[in-house]
This record gives C-alpha cells, structure tokens and sequence, in this order.
C-alpha cells in the first residue's frame, strides 16, 4: 500500500475518510492487480450524463461476481473503490474449506456468532457445519462463526455444509489498515440493519425523515447534489438513523423530465461516523447502482431488469417501498457526526454505541491474503438485521421489537 509509516490517523477528507489519499492507495494496488485476477480497471462515469465517477474492476475468474464497482468525488476515489471491492472478492472466495466441522452441542453458546435469522431452514443442535476461527473485538475473546457467513465462494456445488445461511458480502470489506477496513465492514452492517427498520416503519414515520436538500452543507454531499442538479436528476434524501446513532441515510435518484418508460428510479444508502461521508455514501451509491444498469455487466442484474419501465417497478422502489417520497422535505440532518481524528478512533467510538444498544458481539474473521498484503476482513454481528428484500428473509429481535422503540 501506500509508502511511508503505517499511521491511522485520516490524512484524505474528500467524501470518505482515509488515512492516504487514493493517489498512493492506487499506486499501491497496480502491482497486484495480476495477484488479485483483476483484467480491467475502467473509468464508466461518461456512459450516463450524472457525471459523479464511478468506475469499474474486472475479475474473470472470480468464483461470484466478476464486476465490482466503485465511486467516489474523483475517478481515483472510484477506482480505488472498486478495486477495494476485488479485493474484498478475492480474500473471501480463497478462503481453504474449513477442517472445524462441528455441532451446537459442542459448543458453549458464547463461543459462536449465529446469526439464526440469517437461517435458510433449522438449524439441528446435533448438526456438524463448517465454522472459521475468528475474534469477537467487542468483548475481545476468541469465537466461531458460520464459514458460509465468511466466504463468498458461491461456485457450484456449493461446499459441504453450506446453503443453510442467507450468504451474501455484507459486513466483507477492505482498507489501507485493518482500521479502516474494520470501520467499513462494521458500517455496512449497521447501515443495512437502519434501512431495515427503517422500511418497516409506518409511511408517516418514514415521512417525516425526509431531508430538506437545502440543509446539506457538507462539501462533498454538496457537490454531488450539484451533479445531480446539473444532469437534471430529481434527488429524495432520507435519515434512515436507528437507535444505534451512527449516522445512516439512504437516497433515491431520477430523471426530472421522465415520463413512462423511462430509465427508472435508482437507490443508495451510506452509514458512518461522520453524517457527511455518509450521505456521500448514499448518493454515490444511487450514482453507481444507475450506472451499473447503464454498463449491463453485473451478473446480478438479470435481463428482466432491463425493459424501459416505470419507476415504481424499478430498483428504487425495492429501497423505498410505497410512494411515500412525494412528501415534502422537513427538516435538516439530525445526527450529530461522531468521527474522530483517526481511523482507530472511530472504530472504537462505534463499538461503544453498538454495546450501548445492547449488542452483544461483533465477530471478525481476518481474510488477508499475506502474498499481497491488504488488509481484509469479514464481520459478523448476531444482533443486527440482515437485507429485508433478499429471499426467504426472517425478522431479527430487533425487528421484532420495533413496534417498541
């Protein structure tokens, strides 16, 4: 990675927190992009007329996804972004199969991270499944969690033991520092628990956390939604923040001037410390899933995706559910930012919210690849919801709960 003394205090402040700028991160990674598989690093921002960059990364032989994507307020951001998310890719579907082949029953309950929401059928007590050694850094002692919840090898067959968990990537990132890589994984996390909940609210609830655009004063978010405004693209932007506090929003994007069939309405979502980088996460987000219908080589959006249609068939709707963003904007951001001067810091001030709301675990699995030496980890955190729109989805007590909070 970048030269010079490993620190982990921030050092690039332009729509995301990093303690190089992505100038160096870039420089760094070129030397193994033939380690990590990767073909193609390619700029797509000019495919659409938004003109926030977003870029491209190309794995042929990846055992899942072989485009990833990413964005940022300049190409190099974006293409960090998406080479990041290679990385993520490759450290997780390289994973050997696990030699831990064991049952509940022979385990104490505090020394596994089992997720049972996350359950596709019922788990038997006396059932033997794959776990991967990892380490809870909430209350910092070893634990096991599921190897299904750790890799993303998703080739066919599947290894034994799995297809009983809802696998997916989330909560899987990487970063210039194990911090940084922790911070984004425990982010993502917390940012899909938010927008669960938060879908799950009565319309009136969800409503009433519209943000007035005119409220917007962080620079980077700022700047996005002057792109937007530019390309003639109408924004909805909401607060999506949950008891937990750390600042989470999610967004909508569309043509002003659309009339059926049109493009459609596209979606994003962000979650961190600080509330500006996260509503740059938001509409970076919303940038890129456009783009990602645009450029077509996601093997995850299938062909039915793809006939001109009216919005509300389209992705936005899956992350907003009823119309209910024809109601005005009332207020301004709520969440105060909680960020720190470091990376470090900022892990540690999120790990104390999470213990605060009475969660129990944050389980990491360490998947760097030594040969190249970036930093990767997988999280998993029992206590927070998974993605409400992915199949056979099952409500966590939190969820469960909501009508209480």
């Amino acid at each position: 990675m970048a030269e010079g003394k490993r620190t982990d205090l921030k050092r690039f402040f332009q729509g995301t927190h990093r303690i190089c700028h992505p100038n160096e991160t870039l420089a760094g990674l070129r030397p193994s992009l033939g380690a990590l598989g990767i073909t193609r690093v390619a700029d797509i921002t000019g495919l659409d007329y938004v003109g926030i960059p977003v870029a491209m990364s190309v794995r042929p032989l990846a055992r899942g996804l072989t485009v990833q994507q990413g964005k940022g307020l300049t190409p190099e951001a974006a293409k960090v972004s998406a080479i990041m998310e290679s990385v993520e890719s490759h450290c997780a579907q390289r994973t050997p199969p696990s030699r831990l082949q064991t049952s509940l029953n022979r385990l104490e309950a505090g020394d596994v991270a089992l997720p049972r929401h996350l359950l596709r059928k019922r788990l038997r007590r006396d059932t033997p499944i794959p776990w991967m050694e990892g380490r809870d850094i909430l209350r910092k002692r070893d634990i096991l969690v599921p190897e299904e919840l750790v890799t993303t090898d998703f080739a066919l067959p599947l290894r034994p033991g799995h297809g009983r968990f809802l696998a997916s990537s989330n909560g899987l990132a990487a970063g210039n520092s194990l911090a940084e890589a922790q911070l984004h994984a425990i982010c993502e996390l917390i940012e899909r628990d938010a927008l669960t909940l938060w879908r799950h609210r009565a319309p009136e609830r969800r409503a009433a956390t519209r943000i007035d655009l005119r409220s917007v004063i962080d620079d980077g978010a700022a700047e996005m939604l002057r792109r937007f405004r530019a390309a003639r693209m109408r924004v909805a932007l909401w607060e999506t923040t949950s008891d937990i506090g750390i600042p989470s929003f999610a967004c909508t994007i569309d043509d002003c001037d659309g009339r059926p069939p049109f493009l459609g309405r596209f979606g994003g979502s962000g979650c961190h410390p600080c509330a500006g980088v996260a509503l740059c996460r938001a509409l970076g987000e919303a940038a890129q899933s456009r783009l990602a219908f645009i450029h077509g080589a996601r093997e995850d959006l299938p062909p039915e995706r793809y006939p001109l249609i009216d919005w509300h068939e389209n992705l936005g709707h899956l992350l907003v559910g009823e119309r209910g963003e024809r109601a005005q904007a009332v207020r301004a951001v709520q969440t105060a930012s909680l960020d720190g001067e470091s990376i470090e810091a900022d892990v540690a001030a999120v790990l104390r919210h999470l213990e605060r709301c009475g969660i129990t675990s944050v389980a990491m699995v360490d998947l760097m690849d030594p040969e190249i030496g970036i930093p990767c980890v997988r999280i998993v955190i029992p206590d927070l919801e998974g993605m409400d729109r992915k199949p056979a989805f099952r409500p966590g007590k939190r969820l469960r709960g909501l009508e209480h909070r």
